[in-house]
């Protein structure tokens, strides 16, 4: 009898190790903070004026890869790749028929790039304010949860936004 239950117990313990190989652990993983290519357009410090700094931020909370919370509002969500709200943030521009077909599958279980939509929301909150570009400083991207159950990604933009000044040439012609 003895022997019969140290091998339900030993039995059991080894498919509960290869269950927690296979679901993962809870746990938390931040990016370093990264620069953005920088962009040459030879402006003179004439040609703009730096209004204030701009910061946004996105957060995606995924629900076993297949329910994503788009930013803590329950009414923009992704299931299986259909969003209920209108997402202006994102544009893929099509690969070809079988790059596209991929693409489609990983969308099913994407959330979309919170990174993208905070450069966007950024982009917007510059603009609101009068600037005509926003020059992105850094980024910070943050990962939590248990994977696959919950997890939530967390992005942060930082950048200036700037107002080009209009050249004096062109406005005498």
């Amino acid at each position: 009898m003895k022997t019969k239950t140290l091998k339900n117990v030993l039995c059991m313990a080894g498919c509960a190790l290869i269950a927690m190989t296979f679901v993962g652990c809870a746990g938390a993983q931040r990016s370093a903070p990264r620069a953005v290519p920088v962009v040459n357009m030879n402006f003179e410090r004439g040609d703009y004026e730096i209004q204030k700094n701009v910061t946004a931020s996105s957060e995606v909370t995924s629900y076993l890869n297949i329910i994503h919370v788009i930013d803590g509002d329950p009414s923009k969500m992704i299931i299986f790749g259909y969003r209920t709200f209108e997402d202006q943030y994102e544009e893929v521009p099509s690969q070809g028929v079988f790059a596209d077909a991929l693409a489609w599958i990983g969308e099913m279980f994407s959330g979309g790039s919170p990174l993208t939509r905070a450069g966007y929301k950024a982009l917007t909150e510059a603009e609101a304010n009068g600037a005509d570009v926003m020059i992105p400083m850094r980024t910070q991207t943050t990962i939590r949860g248990f994977k696959p159950f919950y997890t939530v990604r967390t992005a942060t933009v930082k950048g200036k936004a700037a107002v080009l000044k209009e050249d004096a040439a062109n406005l005498t012609k």
